[in-house]
């Protein structure tokens, strides 16, 4: 299982971007045939002033070519890229080439594009996806599904044919084996792990404490970047207010883990994801994270960087805890008017039993 992204990096291991501008003379390629990375989003200004967003165009097959000016594979794929676009029409493809060198300017790009380019949007990158998507070298293709989903990376120079027949599988969107995320004051599924340290360890056993699970990537930018969140967050409440717990997902060995945690982490749970928990609290991106109250109940839905900015109140609201559900009792009838109505009718039927006893009798 790779359910590595929602932010896909090796965290600290990133090259500077002046280096990108060093093309791959070799190519190589990167497919996800099962489970898929979910791309990042972004949105750039490109060289003419528009605006591309990448979830603008979910429902089609999405073409990122990063690039660098002065390299000279990046000019060669140009020409393969423009074939692409004679063959597929922009209902069905939309491509986009962005310049991550550090050395390139606006003005680089848009002679690039003129001297080398085709009819698609070209931009320059403003919102260090050279870090996010983890570019090393230039060209690197990547072939976006129609769902948002990462079907494969291109490394090189590589051949239109090659890059088509991505095109036509990537217009079969993934759809990621996960359940529903459990809403907002639902029970939180419970599950049992083994620690790093080789201590079990059960959600249901925090009950009294709110619980802060972070579901994180050992090699995703955020999920790296959110450990510093949460350094800050146990230095301002205690083991006896809060449990942290932070669980790898997807295909991570302990070594790594324990990495991870040495590099970004602090003191507290970390586990490997051995019981499936990505798939029943619905992980479909990294990081993830659930504030589950001193009850057990899901009190809020964390969802990438951006959104955690208010996780100190989520994590103070917490403790006041969640009321279970009152299940009514079978609604009951007074026990007097019953006995009542039952006496009416037993003398109602005695009399016209005797009423027809006297009526025999007559005969």
């Amino acid at each position: 299982m790779s359910i590595k992204e929602g932010q896909s990096l090796k965290a600290g291991k990133t090259l500077p971007l002046m280096l990108v501008a060093f093309c791959v003379m070799l190519s190589f390629s990167l497919n996800v045939t099962s489970e898929r990375l979910l791309a990042v989003d972004f949105t750039l200004e490109d060289i003419e002033g528009g605006t591309f967003t990448l979830s603008d165009h979910t429902g089609k097959v999405v073409l990122i070519d990063f690039t660098a000016t002065t390299c000279v594979h990046c000019v060669s794929i140009q020409a393969e890229l423009k074939v692409l676009r004679e063959n597929f029409g922009e209902e069905e493809l939309v491509m986009t080439t962005i310049g991550v060198s550090e050395a390139d300017t606006v003005e680089d790009i848009r002679n690039f594009k003129l001297q080398h380019g085709g009819d698609w949007t070209y931009a320059k990158d403003t919102q260090d996806l050279g870090t996010i998507y983890d570019i090393r070298y230039t060209p690197i293709e990547y072939i976006i599904d129609v769902n948002g989903y990462i079907y494969s990376v291109r490394i090189g120079n590589r051949s239109w044919e090659e890059l088509a027949a991505d095109i036509e599988a990537a217009k079969i969107g993934y759809d990621p084996p996960v359940d529903p995320p459990p809403a907002n004051g639902e029970l939180a599924p419970d599950f049992s792990l083994t620690d790093i340290d080789s201590v079990n360890f059960a959600l249901s056993d925090q009950r009294g404490k709110v619980v802060l699970i972070d579901l994180f990537a050992s090699d995703a930018y955020y999920s790296g970047k959110m450990q510093e969140e949460f350094r800050l967050i146990r230095e301002n409440f205690t083991e006896e207010e809060l449990v942290i717990i932070s669980i790898a997902v997807g295909d991570h060995t302990i070594e790594e883990i324990r990495d991870f945690k040495s590099t970004h982490g602090g003191d507290w749970i970390y586990a490997e994801d051995t019981q499936d928990v990505w798939i029943s609290y619905g992980v479909i991106s990294v990081p993830t994270g659930y504030v589950v109250d001193v009850d057990g109940y899901v009190h809020s839905h964390k969802v990438n960087y951006e959104e955690w900015d208010d996780l100190a109140d989520d994590i103070e609201t917490a403790k006041a805890g969640t009321e279970p559900p009152v299940i009514p009792d079978s609604p009951t009838l007074p026990l007097v008017p019953i006995l009542i109505g039952i006496s009416v009718a037993v003398a109602v039927a005695i009399s016209l039993l005797l009423v027809l006893i006297r009526r025999r009798k007559g005969r």
